[in-house]
């Protein structure tokens, strides 16, 4: 307890109180008579030299809230867990990202959390309006738990002079060309205007749904644009080794407004 002067500040008195005696002290302070009936409390006496100022106490910060793992809500994420015995008992997290946007994106970031904790990511390039993309994730050989398991995903949308259309994989056309793998199709510019640099990106698959890598193709000969309302042929080269396992592709399309 300390004792000061109103006026000055001065210290008065400096000392160690129990919790009546100091309560006692502060009555008598505000008025001196109020407490002249109750008999004094017998207690140790100490000088001010005794008792050296106690410096004060630092605040304690409150503990922070759990941050809540949340992602983009115009993407729509799909995931399921499959266990690979081939691939020494390894679990899987498998799915999909719809875009909701009503616009292009330029690339999705894929995170997956197990038990709170921030797993693998990916991010994934130029997903059209309305298009959706395949992910996976290798969690290894560890049990995993359905209920431990968030998945997330945040977009970037493209600027407006970027043009992104999906391609149709089913009349894409596999071929081996020395050490490659070469994906072959028709690409056609449902636009109305007309797109430049154009380049496919694809993303390859197992018949699981593992992803495998993904490669930037191009457009064949010498073309780097495509009119709108027209067509042009294109071919993607893939590792051959992974090429002669990972045989489904998610492709897309994506220029610039000429």
């Amino acid at each position: 307890v300390v004792v000061r002067e109103r006026e000055t500040g001065r210290v008065l008195e400096r000392g160690t109180m129990t919790k009546d005696q100091a309560e006692r002290k502060a009555r008598e302070l505000r008025d001196p008579v109020a407490d002249r009936h109750q008999p004094e409390q017998p207690g140790p006496a100490r000088r001010e030299e005794d008792n050296p100022p106690v410096p004060p106490t630092e605040p304690v910060e409150p503990e922070p809230k759990e941050k809540v793992i949340q992602g983009d809500r115009k993407l729509k994420v799909d995931w399921r867990l499959i266990r690979v015995v081939a691939a020494g008992k390894t679990t899987y997290v498998c799915g999909s990202v719809r875009n909701n946007y009503g616009s292009a994106l330029s690339e999705i970031t894929v995170t997956v959390y197990v038990a709170g904790a921030r797993g693998p990511d990916r991010t994934f390039r130029f997903i059209p309006a309305a298009g959706s993309i395949p992910y996976s994730f290798s969690l290894g050989s560890g049990q995993i738990d359905e209920g431990d398991i968030k998945v997330i995903a945040v977009g970037k949308e493209a600027d407006k002079d970027t043009i992104v259309w999906a391609i149709d994989t089913v009349q894409m056309e596999r071929s081996r060309r020395g050490g490659k793998v070469v994906w072959s199709g028709l690409t056609r510019n449902r636009t109305t205007v007309v797109v430049k640099d154009v380049e496919i990106h694809c993303d390859f698959f197992n018949s699981k749904g593992i992803w495998g890598g993904a490669e930037v193709g191009k457009l064949t000969g010498d073309a780097r644009t495509i009119g709108a309302g027209k067509s042009a042929y294109f071919n993607v080269e893939f590792d051959l080794t992974r090429g002669m396992v990972f045989t489904n592709v998610a492709a897309r399309a994506m220029g610039k407004r000429y």
